[in-house]
């Protein structure tokens, strides 16, 4: 059987001789994880408070010691982190999607042919995409049937390569992913699964309510609702991603299952944290809305309105009108 569990980063390791594979690979990973950052810059360059979110994401992943090490370790972990980023940038920013639904197909498609298993983590994401193409598409129906073709497409060398796996090496998945769901009992796998994840709390607290927050943070922010929908769907995925972990018994390797969700749950309290809606306070003589202590919030809008552009250039913003909210 087929070893190979990311066939995308043992074709990009292929590029360099033998002699230099070490520090191919490893200057790979750096080169792949400069790219999730710029993913990361250009999401949080459309936000209210860029700075408050690029710190936070930083923050929150670049201290793990976890991420640290498989982000520079020469394996796959960091061409995850830049394919999640460039999913995630996309659909939080509604503006986005639209003009570059081939950028999203194609980097699904790289985080699948890089790990598989990672189709759980992304799949909120696609479905709000198709769901979003289907809303603002003008065929409607037709819009969303036109965004499936470009996310089949993107596909495409994934299928190539479980085709010639399963003609070569008689398999289309690699050994481990047959010995992880066949090699032991459904709570055999839970019970490792759970020891996989107290282990990571235990050793990386920090980051372990990182991903505990990003879980339910999307429901207590005031962010607006294609943004909130958004945010959801990426801790949603966060969340699947955890429950395939548990089911297939974690990993004997502290922390590399888990460094996907950690990078998408610091990148999501990121957003929110620039995105969200502040509160300011009632200047003299303001009528205080009914449902605030002494403040209102701010307009709101999204990044995409031409007028809140134009007053974030000028440097102010205007109020939301008394009792409109």
């Amino acid at each position: 059987m087929q070893g190979f569990t990311h066939p995308l980063w043992m074709l990009l390791l292929l590029a360099a001789p033998p002699e230099w594979a070490v520090v191919h690979s490893i200057n790979l990973g750096l080169l792949c994880t400069a790219g999730a950052i710029v993913a990361a810059m250009w999401l949080f360059s459309a936000c209210e408070r860029p700075l408050l979110g690029m710190s936070t994401f930083c923050l929150g992943f670049f201290s793990s010691r976890s991420a640290l090490e498989w982000s520079t370790s020469g394996l796959e972990n960091s061409l995850s982190h830049a394919s999640i980023a460039l999913l995630i940038a996309l659909v939080l920013r509604p503006d986005a999607l639209p003009r570059r639904q081939w950028w999203f197909a194609l980097a699904f498609g790289a985080l699948l042919l890089n790990r598989v298993d990672q189709l759980l983590l992304a799949l909120p994401l696609v479905g709000l995409a198709a769901w979003r193409a289907l809303r603002t598409s003008p065929g409607g129906l037709r819009g969303t049937v036109a965004f499936c073709r470009i996310i089949a497409i993107g596909m495409l060398p994934l299928i190539a390569w479980l085709a010639f796996a399963a003609f070569y090496y008689g398999f289309p998945l690699p050994n481990t992913s047959y010995a992880k769901l066949g090699g032991a009992t459904r709570a055999d796998a839970l019970l490792a699964g759970l020891l996989y994840l107290r282990d990571f709390a235990r050793y990386e607290p920090f980051h372990a309510g990182v991903i505990a927050i990003a879980l339910f943070i999307p429901w207590i922010a005031r962010l607006d609702p294609p943004r909130r929908a958004a945010a959801a769907c990426v801790a949603l995925g966060i969340l699947l991603q955890l429950g395939y972990v548990l089911g297939v018994g974690g990993d004997y390797m502290r922390g590399r299952f888990l460094t996907s969700s950690l990078f998408a749950s610091a990148l999501l309290i990121g957003f929110v944290l620039a995105a969200a809606r502040s509160r300011v306070p009632i200047g003299a003589g303001g009528r205080a809305d009914s449902g605030s202590a002494g403040a209102v919030p701010m307009d709101g809008r999204s990044d995409t309105d031409d007028g809140t552009l134009h007053a974030r250039a000028a440097g102010w913003r205007r109020l939301a009108p008394m009792g409109a909210r």
